[in-house]
């Protein structure tokens, strides 16, 4: 758990951040091409592919250490809470940006449409 928390402090500004910029794209740019003049150069896709990945396989190691501590794949919200004590904010953190990526293309093109970014 320490390792987890510790590499939260690396991964989740990150991934926040690329979050953020591919969230921006689905708003205001093509939502099916996203960060033409960072994809487009591997000198700068592979760190950001990096990234990305990285904050995915952070999520996936924070859920199967509390699967193990809670001894069941579908642990209560009380087993998370006692897992991560003091850092349940690390945890809602990261959860919140998923919540954003995963978010609906549409939701964002609407948004962009409203702001008159699009």
């Amino acid at each position: 758990m320490h390792r987890l928390t510790l590499t939260w402090w690396i991964v989740w500004p990150l991934f926040t951040a690329v979050t953020g910029r591919l969230i921006l794209d689905r708003a205001c740019g093509d939502p099916d091409y996203l960060l033409p003049a960072l994809t487009s150069d591997p000198r700068s896709a592979w760190p950001l592919a990096l990234v990305y990945i990285a904050g995915h396989i952070w999520f996936v190691w924070s859920y199967l250490v509390v699967v193990k501590a809670a001894g069941t794949i579908v642990p209560s919200v009380s087993a998370i809470k006692t897992v991560w004590r003091g850092h349940l904010a690390k945890l809602l953190l990261m959860t919140a940006v998923f919540l954003l990526e995963y978010a609906p293309t549409g939701l964002w093109s609407a948004i962009g449409r409203l702001t008159g970014c699009r």
